[in-house]
This record gives structure tokens, C-alpha cells and sequence, in this order.
């Protein structure tokens, strides 16, 4: 499979991880498993093992021997290069497996990355990472947050085939499928790193950036653009002058396209007379210096910015939504989520902008960050001086739930915290949230319970349970501030299934509501056999128990229970022969099919000497048969006896 170009190109291979989850069909391949013009990972057959391999341009070259591999069981295969540890090392579903250097020699290479050539098997995902990957993250789900964010090529998680699903075109897909009926969200193509200064001073190169990011821009039916290239020193005016001259020739090339450009604390002297050309500058108020970090830090910063020249309508001040040790230890920075469920003292002390952190290992550091108070206190700050907005790198740092997504009423919440001064497209700004943990739930037939949080911004926030279904009970109906309910469906005994709408009001008289959906009961017995037998539209009078759909004299609930197709004709369901007792005699015995499934209906025999007056013989045990049959205890006679008649009666119980 070719999946396209550009992945651990030069420069990137210090440091990378390949993984593969795979399957092979059999012993004695020498195949491709990933290769590019950079680097070739292989399967090769070595005195009766797979031996692994791969090599980095034609200089270095890694084998291990692989423990044996067993056919078509899927494993994970991963080979992890971290030049600053010097180590290199292959991994067989998490485990180490001995790797040594190996003579590299030439290399095919492909300017277009190849997946699986020659290989006799599957391949359901590959991954390539810009990063040495610890061993307990080998083969974990890949998350949509800040610590996988270098994932550069993912294969195998799309119905595509060869479509990478953690390119910056999925990324965007992802955004829109998220923010799908959020009103005032644009999504802007971030453009950094590369070699941007070279870029910037010269003319036509600007011209030629400007005209290549307006027709992706168009391309992609994208919102905008974010320029974020770190930095320019305060005192190169011509470069500052060349970056004006960008912006000129984006807005030229993209009148109405949404422009904004990436600022900081200490870099942000962008020539005035070009800012015309941008809608916002978002300004970059945080590390990983300490010192940027904090609440007066970007008073003093947004000082300058007004001092330099900028309008307030294009001043965008900002927050962390992470932890600095400081500048120089990028590694080292942490999510604010990973803070607060690792830092003593964080959740319960909102005023906390610092903490002593654990990496393990006996590595210990003082992380610097923006507690609640502090993110209060600069969105009240913009919100006061009116300039343009608010800015979070980002919002994957968030605190999370259980499951690592973010949670918006978790009181430790940053997001939540601005939206007290400053609203937000990610949640709507009201005085005091009122919400639900979930706004809906399903409940099985026979029914249950489920736990839903009425979660409150405000401690003193009064609630009641306005509305509720008969059929649905609350452990609560009223209360004060964040409290579970649980709310308990009763058996639902009908086949078609219902649901309703749990309603909770606060006593500011904001309503939130959970629906309750309950499926129906399974059919079983003779109504599981009708809807198996009929189709859907048949009318009641022909899937009646006693009706003859088929016109051969057969009720359905005889063809029921003896396994026949109610809409073909048939003859008798039952047979009688004359047979020898053990008491030497001759008599009438009686056989017939029996469906296995109806186990809800009753087999007697009845008796008859004239056709008009039956008598009842007994009840027939058919439990887990396919066949059944009744000798008649009377015994037939030569002479002087009467006429004799058997028959079957079926009965729903």
C-alpha cells in the first residue's frame, strides 16, 4: 500500500517509534513492513525465526530475533529509537525483545511511503510516531490529546483504504464532526515551525506562501489562518517589516478569509501600520518561562501591547491550561488534568498556581501553572478592559472525567472558570451552569437503574425533579448544589418499547433533562413465531391462532406446534398406524412432528367413536423433542368392537 510522502524525513529520525499490529499466514517471509526514503522496517527469515530489522538512512541498522510468531494470531510489533538515551530497542506486544546494532548498507527507499510489500498477511494499523514511545504506551488506543500529539501517520483506522487518519485534513474532520451545531466556531488552519525566516525575506517567497495557503485554505473550506512562527527578536525591525509584508499579501490573496497571527509576552512588535491586514493577536501570556505566566505578568504585557500600538479590538490575552518547570524543560511541562489528579492539595485549593510534581523515578519538580483563581481573575481582567478575547493552549489539558474526556463541571475546570467573565463557543456563558451528566440513558426490558448527576456550578443551587413518568422512580426529587440521582425503570411487559423525559428544575428556573429510553419486551413462543412466519404487514385475522392462512383446513397454532409454514398447504400433521402391543394385540398409535421451540403449547390425544364426542387420553411430554407419538392402551379387535378415532388437540398454555 502507498500512503504518500514526507514521514521521518531529515532531521526527525533521532528520535521515532514504528508499530504495527499484525497477523502473518505462515513461516519463511522476507517482507516490508514500513519504508520510506528515510527509513525501511522488515520481516526476514533467519535459520528457521522471523528476525526484525530497520534501518535509518545508511548509517545505522537494528536486528532483533523474534520469539516465535504463531500463525495468523494478531501481535503488535513496534521498534523504538531514542538517539539523546542512545538506545534502540524492538518490542513484541509491549515486551523488550534484545536488539543489536547492525551493519546498515544500502537502503531501497521510496520518496512515498510503502505499508506491507510482500507480505503474506494482515495488517490492520500501522503508526508512526516523532517520538521514542514508552513501553506501557506501545499498542494503547491513541488518544485525541496533547501527550499523542506527535503522531504523524496512522493506517488502518478507516474504511479508506490507505487514508491517514492522524493528518491535519482527519484533524479538521474531527473538529467539524465535534463542533457540528455550535453557532460562532471557526476552524483556522496553525501553520509553525519549518524554515520560516528564510521565508519571510524574500518577496516572492512571500508571495508565492500567501497564494499557497489561500487555495488550501479554499481547498478545505476552512475558516482561516493561524500564523504562530517563534519569534522574531523585538529589535529586528526588517524582520518584524517582512512579516508585516506577509500579512499584506495574505489579506491580499484572502480578503475575507479569518487572519490571525501568535504573539508573545516578550516578542510582539509587529509594525503597526500592517495591522490592519489581521482580525486578532493572540497573544501567547505563558511559559514556559515562569515569570509569563501570572495574572500581573499579563496586565503589565497588555500595557505594552496598547503602548506599542495595538487596538484593544485585536488584542487577544491568553492562559496555560498546562505546567511549566521553567524555560528549557520542555519535556518536562504537564497537562493541568495530570496536575490536579497527581498534585496534593490542587483540587481543594483554587488559589494554587503551583505544585510539587512526581515524574517517578525519584524525579521531582515544582510545576507553574494557572489555578482557578488565577483564570478567574484574567477573564474578569479582559472581560473589564473589553479587548478582544480570551486564548487556552489548549483545551485537551483540561481536567478530565474517568474516561480522559473533558468535564466541563468538574469544579477544578479551567474553561468553566473564564466562562464566568468571558463566553465561550466551546459552552454557552450563564451565570450558574445547571446540567445534567447525561441526557440520555437506556434501560432493558425487564428494567433497572442508572446514576445521573445533577451538577451545578453554584453549591447553593436548589433543584426539584419538575417531571417525571410514572413508570420511572428517583431516589431523589429534590436537592441542593452537585447530588446523584438514580432513576429506576419498572419491568416493561409490553413488546414495543417506550421512553420519557426526566425533567430537573433549579430555583433559578433553568430546566436540563435526561430521557429515559426502555426497550420492549422480547417476543417469545407463538408471537416470536408469527413475526418469524408472517411478513410484517399481515393482518390480525390471518395470524390468529385459529385462523387457516394457507386454506388447508390447518389452524396456526396446530402448524405451530407440529413446525410447519403456516402459509403452505400441507396435509394431515398427524399419522395413524396399527401396530402390535406388548401384550400381543393390535393397536392404534398415533404420530406427529413437534417444533422444539413451542415450548408454550400443550399435545394431548383425545379419543372418539363417532367424531361428534372426544374424550381426553393425556397429555403428551414433547419438551426438547422433534417428533412425538401415543399408543392407545385399548386394543383393537377383530369383532364386536366399536369404530375408534384418534386426534391430536394442541393447546396454548
Amino acid at each position: 500500500m502507498n500512503v504518500g510522502g514526507g514521514l521521518l524525513g531529515a532531521g526527525s529520525s533521532g528520535a521515532f517509534t514504528v508499530e504495527v499490529r499484525m497477523a502473518l499466514d505462515g513461516d519463511g517471509q522476507e517482507a516490508v513492513l514500513f519504508e520510506n526514503d528515510n527509513v525501511s522496517m522488515r520481516l526476514e527469515w533467519k535459520e528457521g525465526h522471523y528476525q526484525a530489522r530497520i534501518q535509518t538512512g545508511t548509517d545505522k541498522a537494528w536486528v532483533a530475533d523474534l520469539p516465535p510468531v504463531e500463525a495468523g494470531r494478531y501481535f503488535w510489533l513496534a521498534f523504538v529509537r531514542n538517539s539523546s538515551a542512545g538506545t534502540a530497542s524492538f518490542y513484541v506486544n509491549g515486551n523488550a525483545v534484545s536488539t543489536a546494532a547492525a551493519d546498515a548498507g544500502e537502503m531501497e527507499g521510496t520518496a512515498n511511503a510503502v505499508i506491507g510489500r510482500d507480505l503474506d498477511g494482515r495488517i490492520d494499523e500501522m503508526r508512526v510516531w516523532h517520538e521514542a514511545r514508552a513501553a506501557a504506551r506501545l499498542g494503547t488506543a491513541v488518544q485525541h490529546s496533547w501527550g499523542d500529539r506527535l503522531l504523524m501517520g496512522r493506517w488502518g483506522t478507516s474504511d479508506q483504504f490507505g487514508h491517514d487518519t492522524a493528518s491535519w485534513v482527519e484533524h479538521v474532520r474531527i473538529l467539524r464532526r465535534l463542533t457540528k451545531g455550535v453557532s460562532g466556531m471557526r476552524i483556522r488552519l496553525g501553520i509553525s515551525g519549518g524554515n520560516w525566516s528564510a521565508m519571510l525575506s524574500d518577496a516572492n517567497a512571500r508571495a508565492a506562501f500567501a497564494e499557497n495557503v489561500a487555495e488550501v485554505v479554499r481547498k478545505h473550506q476552512l475558516d482561516g489562518l493561524d500564523l504562530d512562527f517563534e519569534w522574531i527578536e523585538q529589535n529586528n525591525t526588517a524582520a518584524w517589516r517582512n512579516y508585516g509584508e506577509l500579512a499584506k499579501a495574505i489579506r491580499t490573496a484572502s480578503p475575507d478569509m479569518f487572519f490571525t497571527i501568535s504573539l508573545h509576552t516578550y516578542y510582539y512588535k509587529f509594525p503597526v501600520a500592517y495591522m490592519q491586514y489581521v482580525d486578532y493577536f493572540t497573544f501567547q501570556n505563558y511559559g514556559p518561562q515562569i515569570d509569563v505566566n501570572g495574572y500581573n505578568s499579563m496586565v503589565s504585557a497588555c500595557g505594552a501591547y496598547r503602548l506599542w500600538g495595538y487596538p484593544d479590538s485585536k488584542i487577544m490575552l491568553s492562559a496555560p491550561f498546562q505546567g511549566t518547570p521553567g524555560a528549557g524543560q520542555g519535556a518536562d511541562i504537564r497537562a493541568y488534568r495530570d496536575i490536579v489528579s497527581t498534585c496534593a492539595g490542587v483540587r481543594q485549593d483554587s488559589s494554587l498556581d503551583s505544585a510539587s510534581f512526581n515524574y517517578g523515578g525519584g524525579k521531582v519538580k515544582t510545576l507553574h501553572f494557572n489555578g482557578v483563581d488565577t483564570i478567574r481573575k484574567k477573564a474578569r481582567y479582559i472581560s473589564e478592559q473589553q479587548v478582544a478575547g480570551f486564548v487556552y493552549w489548549d483545551l485537551g489539558m483540561d481536567v478530565a472525567d474517568s474516561s480522559g474526556k473533558n468535564d466541563y463541571f468538574d469544579e477544578c475546570c479551567l474553561l468553566r472558570a473564564a466562562n464566568r467573565y468571558v463566553s465561550s463557543t466551546a459552552y454557552p456563558d450563564t451565570p450558574s451552569p445547571f446540567a445534567l451528566s447525561s441526557a440520555g440513558e437506556t434501560i432493558p426490558a425487564g428494567g433497572g437503574a442508572v446514576a445521573v448527576e445533577v451538577q451545578s456550578e453554584e453549591e447553593t443551587l436548589g433543584w426539584v425533579v419538575a417531571d417525571c413518568p410514572d413508570w420511572i422512580s428517583a431516589s431523589a426529587v429534590s436537592g441542593i448544589g452537585r447530588t446523584t440521582v438514580i432513576l429506576t425503570a419498572a419491568e416493561n411487559k409490553s413488546v414495543a418499547g417506550r421512553s420519557g423525559t426526566v425533567i430537573f428544575r433549579s430555583s433559578d428556573k433553568q430546566e436540563c433533562s435526561v430521557t429515559i429510553t426502555q426497550d420492549g419486551a422480547e417476543l417469545t413462543g407463538y408471537d416470536k413465531w408469527v413475526q418469524d412466519s408472517f411478513p410484517p404487514d399481515a393482518a390480525a385475522d390471518r395470524t390468529a391462532m385459529d385462523a387457516v392462512p394457507a386454506g388447508d383446513g390447518i389452524t396456526n397454532l396446530m402448524k405451530y406446534a407440529t413446525g410447519q409454514d403456516p402459509l403452505k398447504p400441507c396435509g394431515s400433521v398427524t399419522k395413524v398406524t396399527l401396530e402390535e402391543g406388548d401384550d400381543g394385540c393390535m393397536h392404534l398409535v398415533l404420530r406427529w412432528p413437534v417444533n422444539p421451540q413451542a415450548t408454550d403449547v400443550k399435545h394431548e390425544v383425545e379419543a372418539s367413536t363417532d367424531l361428534a364426542d372426544w374424550i381426553s387420553l393425556g397429555e403428551v411430554e414433547t419438551a426438547g423433542k422433534t417428533a412425538a407419538e401415543f399408543r392407545d392402551a385399548e386394543p383393537v379387535r377383530e369383532s364386536g368392537m366399536e369404530r375408534r378415532f384418534l386426534r391430536l388437540k394442541v393447546t396454548r398454555e
